[in-house]
Formats: C-alpha cells, structure tokens, sequence
C-alpha cells in the first residue's frame, strides 16, 4: 500500500484527563504520515474525551470524530456514518474498543481499506472459571472471527502488540490463519521529563502508581514496607491513587506514618522528585509508561518479574523481584536501599541513556511511519 496522499483513519479508545504519552504518540505519528506521506489524517475518539482539558485545542486543531451512548462506545450507524464520509485507505485502531466496529463497518460498505489493530491492553483470564469460560467466548468472538472473513481487498487486520503478550495471546483464536503482526514498544515524550528536580530524600522514599488493584497490585509494596518498617528500617512510600477505597483503606485501620496517599497530576515531575525509587508490582502489564518515565527522570525502578516489562530488565538500574512475592520484594527494596548512591546514580543514568535512545517518541513514530506503509500489503507472517 502507498500512504502517498493516503486517507487514514486512527481511532482511540482514549479519554484520560491528560494526553500523557498515548496522546502525544498520535501526533508524533500524525506528523511522520503527513511529513513524509502527504497523507490526510483523521481521528476518532469516546465522546467523554471533550470532557478533559486538553480536548478543546486537540479539536479546534484536527478532523475528530466522536461516538459513543450510554449503550456503547460505537454504533454500528456511527462506524458506517464515519467511513462513508471521510474514506480512509487505512484505519488504524488503539486498544481494543473500536477493532470489530470499524472492521464490521468496512465489510458491510465493501470499502477498500486495510486494518491495523493496535493493542495496548493486557489480555488474562480472571480465576474464576466461570468467568475465564465467558472471557474466552468474548476473546475468540474479537480475535478470531474477523480473522474468517475478509475486507473488500481481501486483506485481515494487521496487529501491533507494545509488547510480545498482545500477539501471542490472540494468535490462537484465529486457528491457524496467519496475518501480519509485529511488536512496537510505546514511545516516551522526553521533553516532558525534567532531570534536574531529581534530588535525594532523609528518609529513602518508594514510589508506586496505584489503581486498578487485579493489575497493579501496590498491596504487595505496602505489604512489604510494613514488614520492613516493623523489622527497624526507615523508610517512606508514596502511591498515587485516584481511586477509592484505596489499598491502603484495606489493609490498614488507619494509614501508617510511613505511608503518604496522593492524586495523579499532570506534572509527573513533581510527582518523581517526591521518590528515591518507583516500584512496579503489577502482574499484568504490556508496556509501562510509568517505568520509562521514571528511569529517564532518574529514578532506580523495581519491577516484578513478568513478561510485559522485561523489556527493561536488562538496564542496570532496574532490579527484579518474583512477582506477587512479598519476601522477595522486601530483599530487594533492602537491596536497593543500600547500593551507594554514586554506583546508584551512574546506573541510572546509563538506564535513562538506553530508554531515550530506543523507546522515544521519535523512535516510536519512526517506527509506526515505516511499518503502516507496507504492513498491510503482507498476507501472512
């Protein structure tokens, strides 16, 4: 496919407060289409996403389309009303809500467009095997039924994965049938990291974002902290959470000394120079933000062992524990506690050196403006 004058469609299941890095991605890609493509974009977004702060110059400045009831998040007549009006050559969907809508649309029209699903969410089966039962007819009705059928041109959507989980979990549900498919690590906006406000606490301070508790998990953190309290260490924590009740209100009558609870803000700067280390106990996760933003800002990052941030496992400020193990955590936030803080910085600066060279926005677009030319053309692996 030539993206020469290209019409492209992305629609993002995305209404956040802040743009944060999804949003800036999409400009940054916007940018690399149209600089080197002369292509057209357009966008589609939640209705709720006029809402938020930085809705009104995003609008006043690009094509937006905008769905959604209290129903669903897309109709059917939106997705056929979207498509005939703009007519893209390529629809190019962010995380999962728009994929079928958008891909059902293009059937019904018989529209010569090619498909790029591009995921963000971490697919897992919940314990309770009533649930995983339902969850794997919903996964099979998404991820492998569009896969039977065909577009106008014959083509199946394509699938980007940030990390490998994406890909691999859905591969099954279309049974063998191949289609394109790649992995693109998110991109982080550097120039909205300060390293300079980096700076040393009395007391060491861990940092954790929180929310989301089947995923995040910031109960192991609090857990182990308690521990380590109870057993004579200093130290402090501080979690941002936007969310109530919290994991603290759960576990404690009331919150402890050690513990500080705060709102997410858009500064993410003020919120890294409260902290001498960021924690990350989730135990679902595909590409982490908070993880790459941390690591630039500076800051040591202690991550639990799973798939979808092994990415930065490899850097030398980055210090694993066994996921879902307090014990194990507690040894290595004890660990990390102790490394002089020379070695510790000199490691963290090599770290924030790798990120901003690999995992940037740039790279990322970059990445994104040379794939979605000809990722589509490939019917198969």
């Amino acid at each position: 496919m030539n993206l020469r004058n290209a019409r492209v469609l992305i629609a993002a299941q995305y209404a956040a407060p802040y743009e944060g890095n999804f949003v800036a991605s999409l400009k940054a890609l916007q940018y690399e289409l149209i600089s080197k493509f002369n292509a057209l974009c357009a966008f589609v977004f939640p209705k709720s996403m006029c809402q938020q702060p930085w809705a009104e110059r995003f609008i006043s400045e690009n094509k937006v389309y905008f769905t959604g009831s209290a129903n669903s998040l897309i109709s059917s007549t939106e997705a056929d009303a979207i498509i005939s009006e703009f007519k893209p050559d390529l629809i190019h969907t962010h995380f999962e809500g728009y994929d079928t809508a958008l891909f059902d649309a293009v059937r019904r029209l018989s529209q010569p467009v090619r498909i790029v699903w591009h995921m963000h969410n971490s697919l897992v089966y919940l314990s309770n095997p009533v649930k995983a039962a339902y969850q794997f007819f919903c996964f099979f009705r998404h991820y492998g039924i569009p896969f039977f059928f065909t577009t106008e041109n014959g083509v199946k959507p394509c699938v980007i994965g940030v990390c490998c989980q994406g890909p691999n979990f859905i591969r099954k549900f279309r049974l063998g049938i191949k289609t394109c498919e790649c992995v693109i690590p998110n991109g982080i906006n550097i120039q909205r990291i300060n390293q300079k406000l980096k700076k040393a606490h009395e007391t060491f301070t861990f940092l954790a974002f929180a929310g989301r508790h089947i995923q995040k998990r910031v109960d192991l953190l609090l857990l182990a902290a308690d521990n380590l309290v109870k057993d004579g260490y200093k130290l402090k924590v501080v979690v941002v959470d936007g969310q109530s009740p919290t994991d603290a209100d759960n576990l404690f009558a009331r919150p402890p000394e050690w513990l500080t609870e705060i709102k997410p803000k858009e500064d993410i700067n003020a919120i890294f120079a409260l902290a001498d280390c960021f924690v990350s106990t989730s135990v679902h996760e595909t590409f982490s933000y908070a993880i790459g933003e941390v690591a630039v800002f500076g800051l040591p990052v202690i991550q639990s062992d799973i798939d979808g941030t092994m990415w930065n496992a490899s850097n030398p400020s980055a210090f694993l524990f066994k996921s879902e193990n307090v014990e194990d955590l507690k040894r290595v936030m004890l660990n990390v506690m102790t490394i002089p803080s020379e070695l510790l910085s000199k490691q963290c600066a090599a770290s924030a050196a790798n990120i901003i060279k690999y995992y940037s926005l740039e790279t990322w677009s970059e990445k994104g403006g040379q794939l979605l030319p000809i990722y589509p053309l490939v019917d198969g692996f």
